[in-house]
């Protein structure tokens, strides 16, 4: 495939720049990436070394098999890792901790907090009276739910060592609030109240300080000490590590060090993993380039926030200042969707204006039917496929697309109990 302007100006700008890579859905990301790796191994006078962080395992492997077989990427295979978050967090465990235990499971996470943090919440009133409550429901699952608190206000990016104190902690909040984060800060407070850790006449920050981010901070330095992690650890102990090397001034060099760090899906981190990237980058003093698109953010129900990605200076604070690409072009779809999603997000006020083309002259056939009732629905879809079949189509070019997995389950009903063959994909909540 012959590449647009707006790949080629990503690909070959400057390697001295830090970049923010706007790529609405179906541009050609992801390769991308990995021919401006190549570019910049190409033109460089000195080896380069290349870091791609991915948002998911799926993604990583398929960067890999592309690095692995495709052989005009032969030459930077040696050159470029490419890994999770998560599993680079891993290996920093791995390599400082002496005989790291990884908890995972529900039962780890009620075993650790009834006895291994005994030490620690004994010496805090409120969780406590949580964990050895009367009530035998609340002292059930206050251990495994006061876990994933911990958990949680790692993810929201608390630091038991640079902000344990109360106006580390206060600063902390009123940031998370600023970039909307407020209502995961409410979550916290009523999983409190259901445990009587807090109550409904004392929410403040001062009083979440008071009854459970003090035992926090002592219980994540337990844990640490005593080389236990969860899942999110990985992440956290891979910042602790990377952020005191720089307070340390501990940075990188020669081979150690990283010429460029490439982040993908950008829209999707959170602030544990914005604090990790900013981290490894300073240490390293590489380039950074920031891969995703802020029409595409997902993931905040789950604690992440587009606003990394809409104002990355001001939240990355790396030395250069970002300069910002946008793939212009959508090699997936005709031109007629591209149209119309386009005029759609258009309503989205918090954005980066974009202006994207299909690469396709083509328009799809829109065809929108509304029915009455679900029986009219699934009879519908049953005579629209027998229709397309008996004209030749193939069975494995069909597919059936729900919003959520709950509307979808009445077709595979219906279809199991018409014998009809398909093949359910879960994860993308798509039946052929």
């Amino acid at each position: 495939m012959q590449l647009d302007k707006s790949q080629l100006d990503f690909i070959q700008a400057p390697s001295d720049q830090n970049i923010r890579l706007l790529a609405p859905a179906g541009c050609g990301k992801t390769l991308r990436l990995l021919h401006r790796c190549k570019f910049l191994a190409e033109h460089s006078a000195t080896k380069q070394n290349f870091l791609v962080v991915t948002f998911t395992r799926a993604a990583r492997d398929e960067l890999r098999s592309r690095v692995n077989e495709d052989p005009g990427f032969a030459d930077i295979r040696d050159l470029v890792e490419i890994s999770t978050l998560n599993s680079w967090g891993y290996r920093q465990i791995k390599r400082e901790a002496f005989s790291p235990k990884l908890i995972t499971s529900r039962r780890d996470f009620h075993f650790t907090m009834r006895n291994q943090l005994q030490p620690v919440w004994r010496n805090h009133e409120q969780v406590r009276g949580a964990i050895q409550s009367s009530n035998r429901w609340k002292s059930a699952n206050a251990p495994r739910n006061l876990m994933d608190m911990i958990d949680s206000l790692k993810t929201l990016g608390f630091d038991h060592k640079r902000q344990s104190s109360l106006e580390g902690f206060n600063h902390h909040w009123k940031e998370l609030e600023g970039q909307g984060l407020g209502w995961r800060l409410q979550e916290q407070v009523d999983q409190l109240i259901k445990f009587d850790v807090l109550t409904e006449s004392a929410t403040s920050a001062k009083d979440f300080y008071c009854a459970f981010y003090q035992f926090w901070v002592e219980a994540t330095a337990r844990l640490i000490d005593e080389a236990t992690f969860t899942l999110e650890d990985q992440k956290y102990f891979a910042y602790q590590h990377e952020q005191t090397n720089v307070d340390n001034r501990g940075f990188l060099s020669g081979a150690a060090a990283l010429g460029h760090v490439f982040v993908d899906e950008f829209q999707d981190i959170n602030p544990l993993d914005l604090a990790l990237v900013r981290a490894m980058v300073k240490r390293r003093r590489a380039t950074l380039t920031i891969a995703g698109d802020d029409d595409q953010a997902i993931f905040e129900w789950r604690g992440a926030t587009p606003e990394y990605i809409l104002e990355p200076d001001k939240f990355l604070r790396t030395r250069r200042r970002f300069v910002t690409h946008t793939l212009a072009t959508n090699y997936r779809s005709p031109s007629n969707i591209v149209l119309r999603s386009q005029s759609l997000i258009k309503h989205n006020k918090r954005r980066v204006a974009k202006q994207i083309s299909s690469n396709s002259l083509k328009n799809a056939q829109i065809d929108i039917k509304k029915l009455d009732t679900l029986r009219d629905s699934l009879n519908y879809v049953h005579k629209l496929l027998n229709s397309s079949i008996s004209q030749g189509t193939s069975p494995s070019r069909l597919a059936l697309i729900s919003r959520k997995r709950s509307q979808i389950i009445p077709y595979q009903v219906f279809f199991a109990s018409k014998d009809i063959p398909f093949c359910a994909a879960e994860d993308l909540q798509v039946f052929l």
